[in-house]
């Protein structure tokens, strides 16, 4: 079973976010948030895939906006930081994450068509054997 964010987790992680690049602190509505966070897990039970629950991620946070501000960024921050979790390593560069998030929040780009971006550009750990 993979590691989820749960909602400590993305609260601390939009704290840091804003105090890194800016923005309004604070929670617009916690069932929105766990909501988002709940559409991951629920993703990944029907899919069996890390990258669709990756995707789910960034589309649900960045189209609902729990957050005051910062949403898209939380959002992002959440895929990437899950995949990590779970022992994928993004190939992709701040550019390409920060296109793909735009997309997904103006609703250009839906969870499959991010999932298969996101398995074209990640890699996992080889076992030791």
């Amino acid at each position: 079973m993979p590691k989820f964010i749960d909602l400590d987790a993305a609260i601390a992680m939009h704290q840091i976010q804003v105090n890194v690049f800016g923005g309004t602190h604070g929670l617009r509505d916690q069932g929105l948030l766990e909501s988002a966070l709940g559409q991951a897990q629920t993703t990944y039970a029907y899919t069996s895939d890390i990258h669709e629950a990756a995707a789910q991620y960034c589309i649900s946070l960045a189209k609902t906006h729990p957050f005051l501000d910062g949403n898209k960024r939380i959002g992002a921050d959440c895929m990437v930081t899950f995949l990590v979790l779970n022992g994928i390593e993004p190939t992709f560069d701040a550019s390409q994450l920060f296109d793909w998030t735009m997309e997904a929040a103006m609703s250009n780009i839906d969870r499959p068509a991010l999932a298969v971006l996101l398995r074209k550009h990640t890699t996992s750990p080889r076992r030791k054997k």
